[in-house]
């Protein structure tokens, strides 16, 4: 199931794949389905349109991902929140396409979904090139997306290149995570790395220290694959990043003016929210031979701020 309209049969999806007690499959809004997961280990919820992360609560703790309550569930737009997923190019594109690509915009195919023995749940759902792709991309491509429900939150992104050309990719798993407040907030990680700054016409700067929010913030980093974490004192947890071939984080938070502009976006969102995004952009794109493949992956876990 690639790009092109569609409507999705809720009810033939639940009857395959749906799991007594730990899996359903119902409807947000009219033909747009999501699965629901509820096991021993944390509740989650995935749109099959765009393979969008919705929601990832572990027992015991607040939400980890952020959704705006104006957040709208229609075909063709991205839900504002959760983890969109940015590809096959990251931000705007120079000939005025759609920003951040176009595979957040359709419905993927659901592929499977298991019960695993220690009671965890694995998804995985899958993307390929039609006849729309190609009016934006005319490149025959494959995308795989494997999630695994547990302890942690696991995501894989498997992109790969079907055409006899090699191809440029970036990309980001747009992941919005939910905080107390922002101004008690840090992102840790990232010291001595340098970045692009959105604000300031992408110019180059380093960073020294941890990252404090207090107003607008828009970064690419770059050269960067170690662990982050979002330090969160009104919570008192850290939720701890752990990168599979990413060498770029991009940190967001649109702060008042910009989030007030969204329409989506809900009246004083950016207060609970921060975008660490797992990716390779600018510089660290990823170059795909024909043939060749790409997995960008990234385990989310929390823990207890004092541990």
């Amino acid at each position: 199931m690639a790009l092109s309209k569609i409507f999705v049969k809720t009810a033939e999806l639940a009857r395959r794949f749906a799991i007594d007690k730990r899996v359903r499959i119902r409807e947000v809004s009219p033909h747009y389905p999501i699965i629901e997961i509820n096991n021993a280990h944390a509740t989650a919820s995935i749109a099959l349109h765009g393979a969008q992360i919705l929601r990832y609560q572990p027992r015991g703790q607040a939400p980890v991902l952020w959704v705006s309550k104006d957040a709208v569930y229609a075909e063709g737009k991205s839900v504002r929140g959760g983890v969109p997923i940015c590809w096959p190019w990251f931000g705007a594109h120079p000939a005025h396409k759609a920003s951040h690509g176009f595979v957040r915009n359709g419905f993927w195919r659901l592929r499977s979904i298991a019960q695993l023995a220690d009671d965890s749940t694995e998804i995985v759902l899958s993307l390929e090139d039609d006849e729309r792709s190609r009016s934006l991309w005319p490149v025959s491509f494959a995308l795989e997306l494997r999630v695994l429900v547990a302890q942690s939150l696991s995501l894989s992104l498997t992109m790969t290149n079907r055409s006899e050309i090699p191809q440029t990719i970036t990309a980001a798993l747009h992941s919005y995570f939910y905080v107390g407040d922002i101004a008690s907030t840090a992102v840790l990680g990232l010291e001595q790395i340098e970045y692009l700054d959105a604000l300031q016409d992408f110019q180059r700067f380093t960073q020294f220290n941890e990252i404090r929010f207090d107003a607008e913030l828009d970064r690419i980093y770059e050269h960067c694959s170690a662990d982050e974490w979002i330090h969160d004192e009104l919570l008192g947890r850290r939720i701890r990043l752990q990168k599979t071939n990413s060498r770029s984080t991009v940190v967001w938070n649109p702060w008042i003016k910009k989030s007030a502009s969204m329409s989506d976006f809900e009246a004083g969102g950016y207060r609970h929210m921060v975008c660490v995004e797992t990716g390779n952009i600018a510089s660290d794109a990823v170059d795909l031979a024909p043939g060749g493949s790409h997995t960008l992956g990234v385990d989310i876990s929390v823990e207890a701020l004092s541990s």
